[in-house]
């Protein structure tokens, strides 16, 4: 619990990895073990929720775009199931940067029929949901169905960087399988499938997204 010394460590690696890579190997990763030591009640929810709190304040100090936000287009967020989830949502409303539109966080207090209600009020898009468990993977597959039923034209980018333990690639193709557009495991993957889905987003600075794009095309 050395909050000095994660702020300090972050502020080294943003200068070396950039914003992305900060989010991609070093918040995601510890968000990714504090659910794994959760579950195996090797933490508990006290430590958990130290965790989830450093993270945020570590994300929302990372350095962003004075450009302003296109606005021509709504963009929502939604994450699955738990706190984390909701953390790694948080983590992608601010790796997403200008000029790209804000997302607009739905909150996590709503049920699944008042989450399609406001998506079919809004008409967004792009909506893009986060899930790291899994009960968060469920949950996602069942926000897909319903929201591709709902909404024929919104793009459904699901970012699910997964327990080690875990199928990537099984839970990515059911994932599709119930609607989902693009499904990634990591912020970069998720910055260049925005870009490829909506060029107007692309920051002025060049993004690395080889990699993402690749990943883009395979689905």
């Amino acid at each position: 619990r050395d909050e000095a010394e994660a702020r300090e460590m972050v502020q080294r690696q943003t200068t070396e990895l950039g914003r992305t890579g900060v989010c991609d190997e070093i918040v995601i990763p510890a968000l990714l073990l504090t659910q794994q030591h959760f579950t195996a009640e090797e933490i508990t929810a006290e430590d958990a929720q130290f965790v989830l709190e450093i993270t945020h304040e570590i994300v929302r100090e990372l350095p962003v775009s004075d450009a302003p936000r296109r606005r021509d287009a709504r963009w929502l967020g939604l994450a699955a199931s738990n706190d984390i989830d909701q953390s790694l949502l948080d983590v992608v409303a601010h790796a997403i940067d200008a000029p790209a539109p804000p997302v607009e966080l739905i909150s996590p207090d709503l049920s699944a029929e008042e989450i399609e209600a406001l998506a079919a009020q809004v008409c967004p898009a792009i909506i893009v949901m986060t899930g790291v468990t899994s009960q968060g993977s469920v949950d996602l597959r069942n926000y897909c169905r319903r929201l591709r039923a709902r909404l024929g034209s919104t793009k459904l980018i699901v970012l699910q960087p997964l327990l080690i333990t875990a199928d990537l690639g099984r839970e990515a193709q059911r994932l599709r399988d119930a609607g989902a557009d693009v499904v990634v495991s990591t912020i970069a993957e998720l910055l260049a499938a925005l870009e490829s889905i909506y060029p107007e987003a692309r920051p002025p600075t060049k993004q690395t997204g080889e990699v993402a794009l690749k990943a883009v095309g395979a689905h």
